[in-house]
């Protein structure tokens, strides 16, 4: 199977046996075996391993993600089987993104090995949505106006500075004295918006905006003197003004990809993920919506990944 398609359904189940799992179950992904001239004799794909009153339990979860070539065949299962009694296995579970062949169900009955299917479909079981709304908080800088710290600069040092600041806001860059951060002004208008310390997104409705204006000294303790710096320029600020708006955006994203993991056989729904994949001006995000069936009800859980955009 192509490796990535593997590892992705590896991940999937392994995500929705942790949520099924009860405490004291260990559930590992692609844990090697060795002997004792440490030479690896074995890989499972996931393995499950608890302790109860009966001893100790094993449990193997073989994934198998090849659509090109159909069914899962009876040779898998049977090396399943093989596994299972070498390895000293309490259960084992086949898991196909395809169905099983007459062949691979016969060695499953006679071997006593759970048959198990991933599937994409196009809504999710149980729900009556097929897309999330995202909030996204947004802040687009207009302007900024910087007041130098006056400490006994001459008149046509000051000057000189006035001439020769350029016009544009993104030729000017705002360091500072204890810190490693290097910002553009509209770099530093969008920190401050999102900092909620600054309540900026308090009284904003939805799809909704506001003017704002931030005053922004340094913290002299934190980050000791601010400076911009432009050209051969590097002048010490009393504080910079920032002025732009605040907007919160309501966006509406479908579902991009639906799994659903289940039996085989008449016990059915297992668990599914819904993946939404959303981007921002600053980044690009993955949202995962696990839905699974535990002995309470169902669980959701949710993974969120997010990559910087260049």
């Amino acid at each position: 199977m192509p490796k990535e398609n593997g590892k992705r359904l590896e991940e999937l189940v392994a995500e929705i046996e942790k949520i099924v799992a009860k405490a004291g179950k260990i559930v590992e992904v692609n844990k090697r075996f060795y002997n004792d001239q440490g030479v690896q004799v074995a890989e499972f794909d996931i393995s499950i391993t608890f302790s109860s009153e009966l001893g100790e339990h094993k449990w193997l979860i073989e994934c198998r993600d090849r659509p090109s070539q159909g069914a899962a065949p009876g040779s898998w299962v049977e090396q399943l089987i093989g596994r299972k009694f070498l390895h000293h296995l309490d259960r084992v579970i086949a898991v196909s993104t395809t169905d099983f062949s007459p062949g691979a169900i016969h060695w499953a009955d006679e071997g006593n090995i759970e048959l198990r299917t991933v599937i994409q479909a196009e809504a999710p079981e149980r729900w009556l949505c097929e897309a999330i709304t995202f909030l996204n908080r947004t802040g687009t800088f207009n302007k900024c106006k910087v007041n130098i710290l006056n400490r006994e600069l001459e008149q046509s040092h000051i000057k000189n500075i006035v001439e020769n600041m350029p016009p544009n806001p993104d030729e000017i860059i705002i360091s500072f004295e204890k810190i490693d951060a290097r910002l553009l002004p509209r770099q530093l208008f969008q920190n401050l918006c999102f900092d909620d310390k600054n309540a900026i997104y308090k009284d904003i409705a939805p799809g909704k905006s506001k003017s704002i204006d931030i005053t922004c000294p340094p913290d002299i303790e934190i980050t000791g003197l601010m400076f911009m710096e432009f050209g051969e320029f590097k002048v010490p600020l009393e504080n910079i003004e920032l002025s732009g708006e605040a907007r919160i955006e309501m966006n509406s994203v479908p579902f991009d990809k639906i799994e659903i993991y289940k039996h085989r056989k008449e016990l059915g729904f297992i668990g599914q993920r819904m993946t939404c994949l959303f981007e921002t001006d600053q980044q690009k995000m993955k949202f995962q919506f696990y839905d699974v069936q535990v002995d309470e009800g169902y669980q959701i859980s949710v993974k969120a990944d997010t990559e910087a955009k260049n």
